[in-house]
């Protein structure tokens, strides 16, 4: 039994039968009204920060970001340990580039989600396998009705498509810029993707998937 449709294609080349289970939350606990999305855009990383969840991408797509014309219209957060790239945030923090949040427990993030707009997703995937799975921040974030940006790769594609989602081509910081000028520009689109990414994890139950486990067990 897997939890993504990537770990079960990924063991199909060993003739072994993979059953998906997809990790499921507490929808009603995340449950928030829609972003405002007024200017400024918040965007937050939420996670451990890592090489492999794509915490450099997000670095530099603020640094970026905040060097051009745009740059008051966006806001950008990181919650979650700093670890190796405390030194790095520190510094953005002081060139007013980023706000760090620190660990916020997952009691008190639906509270904080309330003022974020985009939540991103940059785990990358890579077709040997590599790379890390998708995590539950991920599916809390569209359960709170907020506008997700990821990598299209094998990870995300299990849950978000170009309905639900703002999708960036894996490594291309200047593809996620381009997509959070897309959510600046037009707000009822970002909006409508927001409720689908909400409608589309209705059914990521922990009931639901303790049925499943019992379908496949008994």
């Amino acid at each position: 039994i897997s939890n993504g449709d990537d770990i079960r294609d990924f063991y199909k080349k060993y003739n072994l039968q993979v059953n998906v289970i997809k990790n499921g939350i507490d929808v009603k606990k995340w449950e928030l009204p829609s972003p405002t999305l007024s200017k400024p855009v918040h965007v937050a990383y939420i996670g451990r920060l890592s090489q492999v969840k794509g915490i450099e991408s997000y670095l530099e797509l603020a640094k970026k970001l905040k060097k051009e014309e745009n740059s008051s219209n966006f806001v950008f957060h990181i919650v979650g340990d700093e670890g190796v790239y405390k030194e790095q945030v520190d510094d953005l923090v002081k060139q007013n580039i980023m706000r760090n949040h620190g660990v916020i427990s997952n009691k008190k993030l639906p509270e904080f989600l309330k003022g974020i707009d985009v939540c991103v997703a940059l785990t990358f995937s890579s077709e040997s396998g590599g790379g890390g799975g998708t995590s539950n921040a991920m599916l809390e974030q569209m359960a709170a009705s907020r506008i997700m940006l990821a990598w299209d790769n094998a990870i995300f594609r299990q849950y978000l498509n170009n309905e639900n989602a703002y999708l960036a081509k894996q490594y291309s910081v200047e593809e996620l810029n381009k997509q959070l000028l897309k959510i600046l520009n037009n707000k009822n689109k970002a909006l409508f993707k927001s409720k689908k990414a909400l409608e589309s994890i209705g059914n990521y139950t922990y009931g639901n998937n303790v049925e499943n486990f019992k379908r496949l067990v008994f």
